[in-house]
């Protein structure tokens, strides 16, 4: 009798503390099993002693696989054999979340995994301009040494004729006097440009009786050709009387010849190939003579005097 009680109070508390250790009934029927099989092999001799009680707890923990909490704290288990009456504590869960074994936040993952950005790099931007400066240099060098090797004379003028024109008409302009003068271009390879803005004028004696206008041209390389002056004298410009007298019908019987001062200032600019000079003014002086200013005149002699400027 006294060892049933023994082992019915012992079987009680090793049922309260598998079911608060484990924290489900199903160690209330592991626990029937084990006491059994701990009685049947006579595992244990005599049961009334704490001792007992702790061997077979012990037994049973190592069963269930509660050894190392046991060595860790014995004092635990006996205080459970000690106080069978008292409930067994609930059984609490902890949770515990290891940041090694944590890995990395997906944004770090896409970040540490990407690729580095590169960033454009604007040196093969700087070598092509520094590239193309570098070859503009070069090429105006090479174009200046041109400019400079090339013949770049200045045209030739000669007088071929002179006529003068009476207007009847009642208007300003009284008479015309049209000049035909014969352009040489004396450069292998230099083209002459005539601009716009040309003056030319006629003059006797220091006194400038008729104005125009020289046209614009171009002449090209030993080229030869023919410019037509008109100038033109107005209603309140008095002629000088040599000049009057030289239009006169009765001055081709006398042949008295007048000379006559020629001048023109005109921009002129020397183009070799696709360079193309500064403009600079072309300044020249024709000091002509002529047997008379009518129809069928012959220039006598002239002699010009050139000067340029830019």
């Amino acid at each position: 009798m006294w060892h049933l009680h023994a082992l019915l109070h012992v079987q009680y508390i090793v049922l309260m503390f598998i079911v608060a250790a484990t924290g489900s009934v199903c160690g209330l029927t592991k626990s029937l099993k084990l006491c059994q099989s701990l009685i049947v092999s006579k595992q244990v001799a005599q049961l009334p002693t704490l001792t007992s009680m702790r061997h077979i707890a012990k037994l049973v923990c190592v069963r269930v696989g509660f050894l190392s909490s046991l060595n860790e704290n014995p004092h635990s288990i006996s205080t459970l054999l000690l106080s069978p009456s008292s409930p067994p504590p609930p059984a609490t869960i902890v949770l515990r979340h290891s940041m090694e074994k944590r890995g990395p936040p997906s944004s770090s993952i896409y970040v540490g995994d990407a690729p580095p950005v590169e960033k454009p790099s604007t040196r093969p931007i700087k070598y092509i301009l520094i590239s193309m400066v570098i070859l503009k240099v070069v090429m105006g060098i090479i174009f200046w040494i041109v400019l400079l090797m090339t013949k770049k004379d200045d045209p030739l003028f000669h007088v071929e004729s002179v006529h003068a024109i009476t207007n009847n008409k009642t208007n300003q302009e009284k008479y015309k006097f049209d000049i035909t003068l014969a352009s040489k271009n004396p450069n292998a390879h230099t083209i002459i440009l005539f601009d716009d803005h040309g003056k030319t004028s006629l003059s006797f004696k220091d006194k400038t009786f008729a104005t125009g206008e020289f046209p614009s041209s171009k002449q090209d390389p030993k080229q030869s050709k023919d410019v037509k002056l008109t100038l033109t004298s107005f209603s309140n410009t008095e002629l000088p009387t040599e000049i009057q007298t030289s239009m006169n019908e009765t001055n081709k019987v006398s042949k008295k010849h007048v000379e006559i001062l020629l001048e023109f200032r005109v921009p002129v600019k020397m183009k070799i190939g696709i360079l193309e000079t500064k403009s600079k003014t072309l300044s020249m002086l024709c000091h002509f003579k002529v047997d008379n200013l009518i129809k069928n005149s012959r220039i006598v002699s002239q002699n010009f005097d050139y000067s340029t400027r830019a």
